[in-house]
């Protein structure tokens, strides 16, 4: 179990950083150090990639076709990569149990994300190491 007052630093660090446009790095960093609590990874997550968003220019969407279309229509959609995909999700943490079951909960879920990014980026599709950061993702964040 985390630390009450760690994970107040984070909720606070977290709010703060949702109602400004940059936020304090010396602050990050010391919380980094500390360590983020289990239970606030994905909101961490999600934190990093608003403020990233928030600091950077809107990214060149020409090369990416499909870049407005909803997760659910992209789904829908066939791509080359299925088999590379249905090989290498039962090889993606085998031992954890959101992963475990075949074809269960955690593997589905990974797949359709796997599925859907290599839709939505075609010229990378899918590689190997791409399983392993999306099933971290998917452990933290709620889609």
């Amino acid at each position: 179990p985390c630390d009450q007052q760690l994970n107040e630093v984070w909720e606070n660090y977290i709010n703060q950083a949702s109602r400004t446009m940059h936020t304090d790095n010396r602050i990050f960093l010391q919380a980094i150090k500390s360590g983020v609590p289990r239970a606030k990874r994905g909101e961490v997550w999600m934190m990093l990639a608003d403020q990233f968003h928030k600091n950077h220019p809107p990214v060149d969407t020409s090369d990416f076709p499909n870049y407005n279309v909803p997760y659910q229509e992209l789904l829908k959609n066939l791509t080359e990569h299925q088999h590379a995909i249905f090989m290498d999700i039962g090889r993606t943490f085998p031992n954890h149990e959101y992963y475990k079951a075949p074809f269960g909960m955690g593997q589905l879920s990974l797949f359709n994300i796997l599925k859907a990014y290599s839709i939505l980026d075609p010229e990378l599709g899918y590689c190997q190491g791409l399983a392993f950061i999306c099933g971290v993702l998917l452990l933290h964040v709620s889609l």
